[in-house]
């Protein structure tokens, strides 16, 4: 299913030069990776072995990754701690995405590494690409 976006197989932050893989799924194109971007709330997710980051990524504030945008007390957009070019995604783009990979009891498993486990020792089948 997932597959690297046209034109777009790397993308490289220009804030600090990290480079992160991209994956399609459908007609969406996303980060395949937990962005790993430092500001100055956010932390890694265990901040006594910072090598986790290259892993998981940061843990963000709210504040941090929303920074939304505002206009006439709407909010117009949400790039967030996003690299310039990407946003947060819309609860309609998770939606969509979930709905591609198959509803709400399938998808999750379609995202997950088939390594890891995570908390609850489930492993995923990554078909998403994502992982």
């Amino acid at each position: 299913m997932g597959k690297p976006c046209p034109g777009l197989e790397m993308f490289t932050d220009p804030r600090d030069g990290q480079v992160y893989p991209t994956v399609q799924i459908g007609d969406q194109c996303w980060i395949q990776k937990n962005l790993n971007y430092q500001t100055e709330e956010n932390e890694c997710i265990d901040p006594w072995d910072t090598a986790l980051c290259e892993i998981y990524g940061q843990e963000y504030t709210w504040k941090d990754a929303m920074q939304e945008a505002y206009q006439n007390e709407v909010i117009v957009s949400i790039q967030g701690v996003c690299p310039p070019g990407w946003h947060i995604p819309s609860k309609v783009e998770w939606e969509k995405l979930i709905d591609y990979l198959g509803g709400d009891t399938i998808a999750s498993k379609q995202m997950k590494s088939q390594s890891g486990g995570g908390d609850d020792g489930y492993y995923g089948n990554n078909k998403s690409g994502i992982n």
